[in-house]
């Protein structure tokens, strides 16, 4: 989605965008049932995406079920820390990644101490925001579990192919904030579950929407393609998403289903009285061509006439 402003002369401040619909969301979940390292469901294995297996530079620290989650985990000692990575094959077909989710937290039997976690996390290409992720669990409360969800925000992943990207976990673990001292407790586990990847298929298309005043009304100009209709969105304020924007209504005029007039398409002298008003330009697949007979003969004879000497046999 390319946001497009152009400078006005009228009275009247518009700024224009123009999106398609979105793609379909994908996901590749890790949800490690039975401590297995391995992608739960790769919903991009049809468009030749490998998900590959969680790997550790520490040996046996995928552990099985607890009493509440599936989880990934390690018992660390020693202010230890543990990387894990997970690289995604990518092949020829362009997709786009946008999200990275998961649940961390502690699980401790019988402690005494405050205990602190922290995942540092990396990308080999773009970024991730955040890219650290704390936890902790104190003293006498809930001693023995403790988890929250995290919404990790992927950049600079879109239209990937032919290429692998490669995520990195390192977690720390200890009972002082810095990490600098460990309890004698050996049962005490950080974790991570349900790490989830989201995404879409195919390249992220740039579109532009050029707004022009025409006196008191605007004239619209904006990249189409054949096959698809345009609908105009607006809204007075930027509070709401564009994507629950109404369609623009002006009188008994209604901007929706504009079809495509080849690479180009336009609209002109479109009134807003408006001190300021937002356009959004939807695109969306044409609906298929109206059938060139509609009859249903069961409840009448649909308006013909039925004759004994010509056409061809009732069946």
């Amino acid at each position: 989605m390319k946001c497009h402003s152009t400078p006005l002369l009228s009275a009247t401040a518009a700024i224009g965008l123009l999106f398609g619909a979105q793609a379909a969301a994908l996901t590749i979940v890790y949800d490690f049932t039975d401590g297995s390292p391995s992608a739960t469901t790769n919903e991009f294995e049809d468009a030749g995406v490998t998900a590959g297996d969680v790997v550790t530079d520490t040996p046996g620290v995928v552990a099985g079920p607890s009493d509440v989650y599936e989880r990934l985990q390690r018992n660390l000692r020693d202010s230890q820390e543990v990387t894990f990575t997970i690289t995604i094959e990518i092949g020829s077909t362009p997709i786009s990644l946008t999200e990275m989710s998961f649940i961390d937290g502690i699980h401790t039997r019988e402690g005494t101490n405050d205990t602190f976690s922290q995942w540092d996390l990396g990308v080999s290409t773009g970024s991730l925001t955040p890219d650290i992720v704390t936890n902790s669990v104190t003293s006498g409360v809930n001693p023995d579990f403790t988890s929250k969800s995290n919404t990790i925000a992927l950049e600079g992943l879109t239209n990937l192919s032919d290429t692998e990207v490669t995520f990195t976990f390192v977690v720390n673990y200890g009972v002082s904030p810095d990490f600098s001292a460990q309890g004698n407790n050996v049962n005490r586990n950080a974790f991570i579950d349900d790490l989830t990847f989201t995404g879409t298929l195919g390249p992220v298309e740039r579109f532009a929407l050029r707004i022009s005043p025409n006196e008191a009304d605007f004239d619209f100009e904006w990249d189409s393609q054949d096959g698809k209709v345009y609908d105009l969105l607006s809204s007075l304020d930027l509070g709401t998403p564009v994507a629950e924007w109404p369609v623009y209504e002006v009188g008994e005029m209604v901007y929706e289903g504009i079809p495509a007039a080849g690479s180009i398409t336009t609209l002109t002298a479109v009134p807003s009285t408006d001190p300021h008003r937002f356009f959004a330009m939807r695109e969306t697949a044409a609906p298929p061509p109206p059938p060139l007979l509609d009859v249903d003969f069961e409840e009448d004879d649909g308006g013909f006439t039925a004759s004994a000497d010509e056409g061809t046999a009732w069946e």
